[in-house]
């Protein structure tokens, strides 16, 4: 486990580090109001998604069930299916908001030819997704982590090669896009090569089981994506051009943090389901993620408060130094997001799903919350801090709540 999650984590800070070096080149290049405009297209592409957002998760306990099984046979069926089914959803998102174009534009106060790229970024997304969920939980780390690393450079090689090319906001959009492909690019060459050879064998899908398993996921998913995306789409709506700027600055800063220890929920779903499906404990897997959480977060945040300064000038330049007062808090955030997605990534995964509906009140709070209260950007990321915190609680007591009621009825069995 702990191979395993270095090699995740050492390719996610790599991708993310190639991400956040084309955020740094794009934002010198476009200025605070334009950069605020792309990121929050970005997170409008990541909102997109949410309908079936929480769907690979179910796919990584599916195919961490025919690992540890060696069926090989359901997971040629598995990719497949994957690739057939989520494919067409692609498509059909890109038509459906490039039709929308101009409402959507006038909320977002962009020009409306970016609403059809943002709708390819989401389609793209979510096939690229899937098909890297199947990685996952086939814990075949070392093609998803290539694929994290191919992510982050596309992006930053794209943005680079666009921004100097003089196609400023588009190019940005497109470079992003870039990065986005490449990442599914990978994913579709390693599974084509997985299920090379492997005989075929019909998927039966147990729907109600899916439904059972989909609702823990469902709320993860539309937590993380409120959490993270939410207050960016609402900032470029409610304050200026240049506060929402500002921002963007700071969460993208802040989602450093979120990102370094993301490696923790990747790892922890597929071993704790192999864990679960032996009939093993699964305890140390929980404890061994929370504490490596704890450890990096940690020295992120100390990073954040002494060096913030260094760091944001090195991201985004001079220009956004209105967003350091905000860095540490947003990141602080951020690190309670990433705890609750150990917990409920852990509760998924051994089926103790009393977390889902308690978490998912909590995240989306959040939106009434922001639209009632945002006075300045610093008080929407107090707000934020605020409804990660409940989250956070919100998803311990579920999970506490399940362990106390499952050891009660071992109990009463044995006596």
């Amino acid at each position: 486990m702990l191979r395993q999650s270095l090699l995740v984590l050492v390719a996610s800070l790599a991708g993310n580090i190639a991400s956040f070096g084309y955020h740094a080149v794009v934002s010198r290049k476009l200025g605070v109001s334009d950069y605020g405009s792309l990121y929050a297209l970005i997170s409008f592409a990541s909102v997109l998604t949410l309908p079936v957002a929480f769907v690979p998760t179910v796919i990584v306990r599916y195919a961490a069930e025919f690992h540890a099984k060696h069926d090989g046979a359901h997971m040629r069926a598995l990719v497949q299916f994957v690739v057939r089914w989520f494919g067409g959803i692609g498509i059909a998102y890109i038509v459906l908001v490039s039709a929308l174009s101009i409402p959507i534009a006038h909320y977002l106060r962009v020009a409306p030819w970016a609403i059809p790229i943002c709708a390819l970024i989401s389609g793209v997304v979510i096939l690229g997704t899937a098909l890297r969920a199947i990685l996952q939980g086939d814990s075949d780390f070392g093609a998803y982590s290539l694929a994290t690393v191919f992510e982050g450079f596309g992006k930053l090689i794209g943005g680079a090669v666009f921004a100097f090319a003089g196609f400023g906001f588009i190019g940005a959009l497109v470079g992003f896009l870039a990065g986005t492909a490449s990442a599914a690019l990978v994913a579709i060459v390693r599974l084509r090569k997985r299920i090379a050879g492997l005989t075929y064998a019909p998927l039966v899908i147990d729907w109600l089981r899916v439904i059972q398993t989909s609702g823990g996921a469902i709320a993860v998913t539309i937590a993380t994506m409120v959490l993270t995306s939410a207050d960016i789409v609402l900032v470029k709506h409610f304050l200026s051009a240049h506060e929402a700027g500002i921002y963007s600055a700071a969460s993208l800063g802040g989602k450093i943090l979120l990102f370094a220890v993301g490696f923790a929920s990747a790892i922890i779903l597929p071993k704790a389901t192999l864990g679960h499906q032996r009939g093993e404990r699964t305890w140390h897997v929980l404890f061994g993620s929370l504490a490596m959480l704890a450890v990096v977060s940690s020295v992120g945040l100390l990073v954040f408060h002494f060096g913030g300064g260094l760091l944001l000038r090195a991201l985004v330049g001079r220009a956004f130094d209105g967003a350091l007062p905000l860095l540490t808090i947003y990141g602080f955030a951020m690190t309670l997001l990433a705890g609750t997605g150990v917990l409920a990534s852990y509760a998924i995964a051994v089926h103790r799903l009393s977390f889902a509906i308690p978490m998912l009140v909590g995240a989306v709070l959040e939106i009434p919350a922001i639209i009632l209260f945002h006075p300045n950007a610093a008080a929407v990321v107090w707000v934020v801090v605020a409804s990660n915190a409940l989250c956070l609680v919100l998803t311990a007591l579920g999970l506490t709540y399940d362990g106390l009621r499952a050891n009660a009825m071992r109990r009463r069995s044995t006596d």
